[in-house]
């Protein structure tokens, strides 16, 4: 008899069937299903889940997997098993490697090291432009017969608006999903040249700061080339409210635009870099209160398609330097949803939709059957402690880094077991 898995008496959160109910899960091969026989029970693997949540797979648009060329970071194997421990089956990977993801021969060594490494569903995605550069077009045609139906260039921003015009013309052309991150280098010294946000905290410490007009600039200008050419964009970790107020605007008017955030936007402040620990060093830095509460009112006006953990592994001694010759960015596939189910609880929001945001909703975005525990779905389910106490460090991460603000703190949820296609992938007692 084929794989049969039977998860007992658990909290069942499904928001795509509106679903919030304590009862049985039953997976039949790698689809879940209604029931059992009284045979196939007696066979099945019992995951008790009594006092925990029973959700659909997470889905992340944006991880950072460094392999080719940065594998002592993080390979596509490790990457894989972070995300399984963090109750991610689904990870849309940047191509911003070494070589960088622009060819289709790259994308085959991709996909091959996925098929053998990978123990979740990751989906490459592919630079528009060559070596992420902002100025030559990737192959875009080639790209999307080689299997690939994402772009993004991810941390470069294309400054030059025809050439993301182009990008965007042949995305839709070739009915691509077209990532973008929105920073206008005139305005923060460079691609590399603000190490934190501009406000009062970057005037005390006296750093150079990032404006909010730097990321404001460019999503008006792409909320634009979006309309004009019907591409289907999405903006990665926006933290400004009137960007939300621009891409807002855009959509009433049709343009098919989508947007996330990401979990450090929503929890932590720029204030936090008075610590001049560079773990606190994120592209885009850290916002003030007033745009970090702009977050949080885009969440409950249900403006926000997605929250991505941006997961981007460095290993300590790259980050342990000054603060403004660190690296940009933080690993966050295993803390998101705690931290998540954390802010959700102390803001007294509605829990199932926290769970459309990581599921779902990312799903629509990238034209998936995915996120949800309906019957005669794929079997892509997690199940989830909200009470269990645990300490993020060195010694419990999947990942080959753990460059994260929140090492050596306590976390307050644990994902128990990740579920892919009907197979447990992860199971606590056993990493």
């Amino acid at each position: 008899m084929g794989n049969l898995l039977w998860i007992k008496q658990g909290r069942i959160l499904d928001p795509h069937t509106n679903r919030d109910q304590v009862g049985d899960l039953f997976v039949k091969e790698d689809s879940i299903v209604a029931s059992l026989t009284d045979q196939e029970k007696a066979e099945a693997t019992i995951l008790e889940a009594t006092g925990k949540w029973v959700l659909p797979g997470l889905i992340d648009l944006q991880v950072h997997f460094r392999e080719p060329g940065q594998s002592h970071k993080e390979t596509i194997a490790s990457g894989s098993r972070a995300a399984a421990a963090g109750g991610f089956t689904t990870v849309v990977n940047m191509g911003n490697t070494n070589p960088s993801i622009d060819s289709p021969n790259t994308v085959r060594f991709i996909r091959d090291k996925i098929e053998t490494d990978a123990v979740i569903e990751i989906i490459s995605a592919a630079c528009s432009t060559k070596d992420r550069n902002g100025s030559v077009l990737a192959p875009i045609g080639s790209l999307a017969k080689a299997g690939i139906r994402v772009l993004a260039d991810n941390e470069k921003c294309i400054q030059n608006a025809s050439v993301m015009q182009r990008v965007a013309e042949y995305s839709e052309m070739f009915d691509l999903l077209l990532l973008v991150h929105c920073q206008d280098y005139t305005l923060t010294g460079g691609e590399k040249g603000s190490p934190m946000r501009e406000g009062e905290c970057s005037l005390r410490l006296g750093m150079r700061g990032w404006p909010r007009s730097a990321e404001e600039t460019i999503v008006a200008r792409n909320c634009i080339i979006a309309r004009d050419t019907g591409v289907r964009m999405h903006f990665q970790h926006i933290t400004s409210a009137n960007s939300l107020e621009f891409i807002q605007q855009a959509r009433s008017q049709g343009v098919a635009i989508s947007v996330e955030v990401s979990p450090h936007h929503l929890t932590l402040l720029d204030r936090e870099v008075r610590s001049f620990d560079s773990n606190y060093k994120m592209n885009p830095p850290l916002c003030g209160r007033e745009d970090q509460e702009a977050l949080w009112k885009a969440i409950k006006n249900g403006w926000i398609d997605a929250i991505a953990s941006g997961h981007a592994p460095h290993q300590d001694y790259e980050k342990e330097v000054e603060f403004d010759k660190a690296p940009y960015g933080i690993v966050g596939l295993e803390t998101l949803l705690p931290l998540c189910c954390q802010a959700w609880q102390e803001r007294g929001l509605p829990l199932l939709d926290l769970v459309s945001l990581l599921t779902i909703k990312p799903a629509k975005v990238l034209q998936i059957e995915r996120g949800t525990l309906e019957v005669g779905a794929l079997a892509n389910v997690i199940i989830f402690d909200p009470e269990e106490k645990w300490i993020f460090n060195q010694k419990n991460t999947q990942s080959l880094s753990c460059n994260s603000p929140w090492l050596g703190k306590e976390m307050t949820g644990k994902v128990q077991t990740t579920v892919f296609r009907g197979k447990v992938v992860f199971l606590q007692d056993n990493f």
